[in-house]
């Protein structure tokens, strides 16, 4: 069975199976304050709550090249949200099995971080979780790879 998305203008978005029913719908994004960018993948926001970034591996290298580019984007992370304001967009589970909260970040453009993060090389796909934006994602780190930017220099 393929799931259908429509995503909304006001950050809904709904999936339908092939019978024309919803299977699910994910929330308009909720706004935050990033008080702190604890890793590539994981921040800190106003309240104390940790949020996992989506379809970040967020595994640190072992590899000094590799760990050049993921320092490269920490700072770039920082750089964009540390104590900004911005939102975050849930998927299917909102929350990891440690309590966390599991979300895509939304800059005030409009733009994802995460699939930026990926696109530009900074880290690799989480593939170990079912996720909606999994194909864009796996897109984007191909897209990467080809141009060798990032993590995938050599």
């Amino acid at each position: 069975m393929s799931i259908k998305k429509i995503e909304y203008s006001d950050g809904r978005v709904l999936f339908f199976n092939n019978y024309g029913q919803i299977e699910a719908e994910i929330a308009m994004p909720m706004p935050v304050r990033v008080d702190e960018v604890m890793g590539i993948g994981m921040i800190k926001i106003t309240d104390g709550q940790e949020v996992i970034l989506n379809g970040i591996d967020y595994t640190i290298p072992s590899d000094s090249l590799k760990m050049m580019h993921y320092r490269r984007g920490l700072h770039y992370l920082r750089s964009l949200i540390e104590k900004q304001n911005v939102s975050l967009r849930f998927d299917l589970v909102r929350r990891d099995e440690f309590g966390r909260l599991r979300a895509y970040l939304v800059l005030t453009s409009g733009r994802m971080l995460n699939i930026e993060l990926i696109r530009q090389g900074y880290c690799r796909v989480d593939r170990s979780r079912p996720m909606i934006y999994l194909n864009d994602f796996i897109d984007a780190e191909k897209e990467a790879r080809k141009a060798k930017r990032g993590i995938w220099r050599n």
